[in-house]
């Protein structure tokens, strides 16, 4: 089974090489349409994690790896995987799955695309990326056996629905859902948080106490928090 096939049962049409949508006419602009390449350059660096967040690339990476590893048959998705910075490394292999990594930036899909292609020659037959906001994602529920979102839940203020909808699509057994979030430390770094809050570029920062209700609230399953700085790597497992 391709990524290709996958898409086509999904009702999805291929509107660039490698690049679907359920609705062709979805192409529109979206926030990080005009900002996903300094997003890429700022927030790859080891300087940008350690200081202003407290964390590494490399824990980042960590965290995907070990979500995607968890199970080792089924469709995983990638909800709000922009350009791949932390998740490339995931679907060098096919490893007999069908990955499916999805944002609402086509932009940002199109420098997922050219890392891939930077990376293994070209988009394997094995990933399809989806032009999908993640609040209203085409899959059925149960779909996945992994899913990933990587620094997401942060920048959105409809978190409860969001959390909500990573649950329904991990299947109700034998799954991994994994999602990491920005929170508030009473470190120097909340100011960063306000900031970026105030420049519309987060949503009103969380503690660590609303995050652990709101992903009690949200998902069947046992959750395990990995805290690094002011980031949050929060596991469910079922």
């Amino acid at each position: 089974m391709t990524a290709a096939s996958v898409s086509a049962t999904l009702g999805a049409v291929e509107i660039e090489d490698a690049i679907y949508a359920v609705d062709a006419r979805a192409v529109g602009s979206a926030h990080y349409d005009r900002m996903g390449a300094l997003y890429d350059a700022v927030c790859g660096t080891m300087a940008y994690n350690r200081v202003v967040w407290g964390t590494t690339p490399d824990r980042s990476r960590a965290f995907a790896t070990r979500i995607f590893e968890s199970q080792n048959a089924g469709v995983h998705v990638e909800v709000g995987c922009g350009g791949l910075l932390f998740t490339a490394h995931l679907y060098d292999e096919a490893r007999d799955r069908v990955c499916i990594l999805s944002d609402p930036s086509i932009a940002m899909l199109r420098m997922a695309r050219e890392r891939l292609r930077r990376r293994q020659g070209e988009v394997p037959s094995h990933v399809a990326l989806l032009l999908a906001d993640g609040f209203s994602l085409p899959f059925p529920d149960g779909f996945a056996t992994t899913v990933l979102s990587m620094h997401v839940l942060h920048v959105l203020e409809r978190r409860d629905e969001f959390l909500r909808g990573l649950d329904r699509l991990g299947a109700p057994t034998s799954a991994t859902i994994g999602f990491s979030s920005l929170v508030r430390t009473g470190h120097f770094r909340d100011g960063f948080l306000v900031a970026l809050h105030a420049a519309g570029e987060l949503s009103s920062p969380l503690a660590d106490d609303e995050l652990a209700e709101l992903a009690r609230s949200a998902f069947d399953g046992e959750i395990d928090v990995e805290a690094r700085g002011s980031l949050r790597f929060c596991t469910v497992t079922r």
